[in-house]
């Protein structure tokens, strides 16, 4: 680190001469005498870190040397330095101009030169000023009219332009002559005497009276050869005629009199235009009223100083000589390329200068608007034989363009191939240009535009890159391919200030580039650096440098960048970097390159070593891991080099229940190790238990590598290359005995049935047991599963082997897949061996609470994690009906009628009543039908007179007679013999849970003598006759089932189902 004051640092350049290396600095404030800052360069010597003046003779008055600074390291050498500031007096006016020196090999000047010079030859111009003294003027106004034309006499007295001035209304008067401006030379007095004339506006009189008798008229002061000017002030329309005079406008134009018309007022502009010269549209002016007329003073007395300046040498239409030539400067081959940002109202321009010091100068396109600074930044590229010249213009349209030139023949004539404009107002686009030959095949490949003001959220800054492809490059075309962007938080970091290719960094064949951002973290500054890649660069930067890590005094650090060659002799590119007040020079570090292997002995794990039947957990070792680490240099540098490594190896990475380890269950193995260049290889062994849930799936190993920084002052520590492969991943797979090809194709079978159930039954506390039989065909199966799908209403109870041909067993519970609707069950992991047939009895619990559908389907499924199972019936879903429990239950009433007395002598009527209760025992609601069979007469002469009105407990059932014939259940046939009998049939559309119905029956019974009987015993004989009633219950018994019950043979359940009521009668 180099340090001076004044910018020091401004621009930098590295520059070698045999075994001497210097970095050249400018500072182009550097104090030359006190008082007097005309700039300077220094050269400063790697080896003895000092910094001494390169002597430029006569450079007092030189302006700012080192503004601009250019090298060409090819043979021959040249160093170019450029002050766009050089000052030299003109007729009282100072001039800016650019000036150049040239240095040889050996930093001794050879030459100078100054391009595009503008030499003080001055241009006469003889200036009428016609003012309107017309009465619509008041006093007022015509005060404020003469004092604009005195300021503008006063702002221009040291100039080659003489004035005189006419008034005219209705008559034409000459106020003061060129002679007269000749001898006084002040305006006050000349225009102190004028008097309003106060009449017409004979607009076209006054033009015919100052062409013939004032312009052109020697004895008035005129001079001959002198530039003449008119500028018309009026505010009024003219009241006299152009044919009047025989067209005295044409003759105007005929003699290239400059005509500038300022109207006020209520004017007809376009009737003003007429008396403008070309262009008219820029040559007339437009005020409200007299007051306005200082707002124009500026604009038009820029226009007739450029006038004036027509006569300057070179440069010919820079607003007061400001070129501004050298601002920005490149060398190509023999030429240098300049940019002269003050051309043409800093339009800018640039000069190329032929090693014959032949100026030719090169104009941007008329699109391009003033104020643009054409020239601010340039550059060449070459595509084949052709020359690229690439100009910025930051304040084009206030967004910025980029201007693309080429080389159309050996004469080096230049055509506009492309513009490329700025995408965002005030982004200073075009600030900083680049061109980039990444691959070294001599063409450019990337040209990089800074935007050192673009800002966007927390970014300041940005640079763009166009790339050239192979189709491109017939047309010299460039298209955006990416953008490079600083790191986020520093808004006002001006990232792309300078943008500089600095040669193949990290050994890859491509060049790199690097972006200084000055104003970054509090103006200290940052370095980025970019990798290039075939065809383009990367977009994300592969180092960041601050300033304030280096030094806290650092400041706009990377406001300059060089990077072309090794200064310390390590054979590695250095990058010089400009800050204020300081150089520093960063060292390139050796780029090494990293490639892990990762082998086993042996290669695969054994299946010998597993037995998951075995009552103890043994830990085996099932393979040695060896792995080796290869360190190759990517740079092509002198130095020796270790590097320092942190590595990690995981061991069934992908897994978080891991299966192998390093012993004591630790399956990660960090470590450092410190490697030099060549192979070097650890080894470790891998342990497993004996039983393990998965040994089909490899296990996998991830072996991460980084670099442990090392913090050396006295040599310079290499770098692990970016895109090593520092993640590294292997596998050792699972013995399988396979056959030949080692690949296992499994054939699996599942079949199951309800092992002998015909349906679910719902609410009695059951469970349905199913019996699976898995049959494999095929090779062995790995990480066998049966999966069960079922409805939400079941939920697993148990899983039990009931047979098989070899020694299997099952879990439905180490898996914890267990989920609402599904089990897996894992079968003998982890190995289902070939031609092997296994029969399981697997128990669902049935609950009461969920919604239930009139059937339920039940599917399992075998799967096999080989991954290549042979289509077969490894899937089956079969159908069960689904019927709930209920207990419905009917009985007598304990209000019935259960006795009843009568003789042979009192066979009266007596009431006899029977009362049934159905009741609902279940947590169900069902629809229930309830029959009811009543005898008609018995054979005892003995009738009950039922009445057809039942009494219901319940509002919602319906109760009806209906005939005995196909009315009677077949077990109530008894109490209806020969179909004799009253039947009423009662339908319950819901018996609700817990819930019972009452029914009642009642009416007249009546006893009748047996009429045969002709006597009887004299003692009182009694005659016992029984009288019964049946209620027999039904309801669908597809659906619905009795719990605790059973079907008789004809399908019936008559416990519960029916009752009887038996009513004894006496006589």
């Amino acid at each position: 680190m180099w340090n001076s004051t004044q910018q020091f640092g401004h621009r930098v350049i590295q520059h070698a001469r045999g075994t001497e290396k210097w970095i050249v600095v400018s500072a182009p404030h550097q104090e030359v005498i006190p008082g007097l800052r005309s700039g300077g360069i220094f050269r400063c010597d790697y080896g003895n870190q000092s910094c001494r003046p390169i002597d430029i003779p006569g450079e007092q008055n030189s302006g700012s040397i080192g503004l601009s600074l250019a090298v060409q390291n090819e043979s021959p050498f040249s160093l170019t330095t450029c002050s766009p500031t050089m000052a030299h007096e003109c007729d009282t006016n100072m001039h800016l101009n650019g000036i150049c020196y040239t240095f040889n090999n050996k930093l001794e000047m050879t030459s100078k030169l100054t391009p595009a010079f503008q030499e003080c030859t001055k241009r006469n111009v003889d200036l009428v000023f016609l003012f309107d003294g017309s009465e619509s003027l008041k006093g007022n106004d015509f005060n404020i009219n003469k004092n604009f034309i005195i300021d503008i006499m006063k702002n221009l007295t040291n100039s080659s332009l003489q004035f005189a001035a006419v008034q005219f209304s209705s008559d034409v008067r000459t106020e003061f002559t060129f002679k007269d401006y000749q001898e006084l030379k002040d305006p006050e007095a000349l225009l102190s005497k004028s008097q309003h004339m106060k009449s017409l506006t004979n607009t076209h009189r006054a033009l015919n009276f100052t062409l013939k008798t004032l312009l052109y008229n020697t004895t008035a002061g005129a001079i001959e050869n002198a530039t003449k000017v008119l500028v018309i002030i009026t505010d009024g329309n003219p009241t006299d005629y152009n044919s009047w005079f025989g067209n005295v406008v044409g003759e105007l134009d005929q003699k290239n009199i400059i005509r500038y018309v300022i109207g006020i007022g209520n004017v007809q502009l376009d009737g003003l235009k007429k008396l403008a010269s070309q262009p008219k549209d820029k040559n007339t002016f437009y005020i409200q009223n007299y007051a306005g007329l200082k707002g124009i003073l500026d604009n038009l007395q820029g226009k007739i100083y450029s006038i004036e300046g027509v006569g300057l040498r070179g440069l010919s239409r820079c607003v007061s000589g400001v070129g501004l030539r050298g601002l920005s400067r490149c060398v190509s081959g023999d030429s240098l390329i300049l940019g002269a940002v003050g051309y043409n109202y800093w339009t800018g321009a640039i000069i190329q200068v032929e090693p014959s010091q032949v100026e030719k100068i090169h104009i941007s396109p008329s699109q391009l608007s003033n104020d643009s600074y054409l020239g601010y930044s340039v550059t060449t590229g070459s595509l084949g034989n052709r020359t690229l010249y690439i100009a910025g213009a930051p304040r084009h349209n206030h967004k910025g363009r980029v201007e693309v030139f080429q080389s159309t023949d050996t004469r080096g004539q230049w055509s506009q191939k492309q513009s490329i404009d700025g995408e965002q107002i005030g982004s200073y686009f075009g600030g900083e240009v680049c061109a980039v030959d990444l691959n070294g095949d001599g063409d450019t490949d990337v040209l990089l535009v800074g935007a050192p003001l673009y800002h966007k959220q927390e970014l300041g800054g940005l640079v763009y890159t166009y790339t050239l492809n192979a189709e491109v490059r017939k047309v010299a075309g460039l298209y955006i391919h990416v953008t490079l962007l600083g790191s986020p938080g520093f808004p006002l970091s001006r990232f792309g200030t300078a943008v500089s290719a600095v040669g193949d960094l990290d050994g890859d064949g491509l060049t790199d580039i690097a972006v200084g951002a000055p104003l970054e973290n509090m103006g200290s500054g940052g370095l980025y650096i970019f990798q290039g890649l075939q065809g383009g660069v990367d977009p994300n930067y592969t180092q960041h440098i601050t300033g304030w890590k280096m030094s806290p005094r650092l400041q706009y650090f990377g406001q300059s960048i060089h990077g072309v060659m090794d200064m310390n002799g390590d054979e590695l590119t250095d990058i010089a970097v400009g800050s204020l007040g300081r150089v520093v020079l960063l060292r390139s570090r050796p780029v090494l390159n990293v490639a892990a292997e990762i082998s086993f002995q042996p290669s695969e794990i054994s299946m010998d070593l597993f037995d998951c039947l075995a009552k103890e957990t043994r830990i085996n070792t099932v393979s040695n891991m060896s792995v080796c680490i290869k360190v190759s240099k990517l740079t092509r540098d002198s130095l020796e080099s270790h590097l320092n490594l942190f590595y990690q190896i995981e061991l069934d990475s992908l897994r978080q229940r891991f299966r192998a380890d390093f012993g004591d269950e630790k399956r990660t193995m960090p470590g450092s190790i410190y490697l030099p260049l060549g192979k070097t290889c650890i080894a470790y062994p891998i342990k497993m238990k004996n039983c393990v849930e998965d040994s089909f799936s490899p296990i996998k190993i991830k072996m991460s590598l980084s670099q442990i920084e090392e913090n050396s002052t006295d040599r310079v520590t290499p770098i692990l290359n970016r895109m090593s492969k520092t993640i590294t991943l292997a596998e050792i797979p699972f013995e399988k005995n396979c056959g030949g090809n080692e690949v296992c194709i499994s054939d699996l079978d599942v079949a199951f049935n309800y092992s002998g159930s015909s349906s679910v039954v719902v609410g009695s506390h059951a469970r349905l047991n199913v019996t699976v039989m898995l049959q494999n065909r095929g090779d062995s199966s790995y990480n066998t599963t049966l999966l069960f799908l079922y409805p939400d209403g079941l939920s697993f109870a148990k899983m039990v082997l009931l047979q098989s041909n070899r020694r299997t067993q099952a879990s439905c519970y180490g898996l914890n897949v267990e989920t609402v609707g599904q089990t897996t069950c894992s079968v003998s992991p982890p190995i289902f061996p070939g031609k092997t047939t296994a029969v399981f009895l697997n128990t669902f619990d049935v609950s009461p609470d969920r919604e239930w559908n009139h059937t339920m389907e039940m599917t399992v499924r075998a799967s096999s994690g080989n991954g290549n199972a042979s289509a077969g019936n490894s899937s089956v879903t079969l159908r069960i009906p689904v019927q709930f429990a209920v207990n419905v239950i009917v009985k007598g009433g304990d209000s019935s009628t259960h006795y009843l007395n009568f003789s042979t002598e009192q066979t009266g009527v007596q009431d006899m009543k029977h009362f049934y209760k159905v009741v609902n025992l279940a947590r169900k609601a069902l629809p229930v039908n309830v029959t009811f069979l009543f005898p008609v007469e018995n054979s005892r002469n003995f009738i009950w007179h039922i009445k057809e009105t039942v009494n219901i407990s319940e509002k919602l059932v319906h109760c009806s007679w209906v005939p005995a014939e196909n009315s009677v259940p077949r077990n109530g046939k008894q109490y209806c013999p020969n179909m004799q009998c009253k039947v009423c049939q009662c339908e319950i559309p819901s018996l609700e849970k817990l819930s019972s119905i009452n029914f009642g029956f009642e009416g007249p019974a009546e006893f009748k003598a047996d009429l045969n009987r002709k006597t009887l015993s004299i003692s009182r004989e009694i005659i016992k006759v029984e009288s019964y009633s049946s209620a027999f219950i039904s309801y669908n018994t597809e659906l619905y089932v009795q719990a605790g019950s059973k079907k008789q043979e004809d399908g019936i359940y008559s416990e519960f189902h029916n009752a009887t009521i038996k009513t004894d009668r006496s006589s």
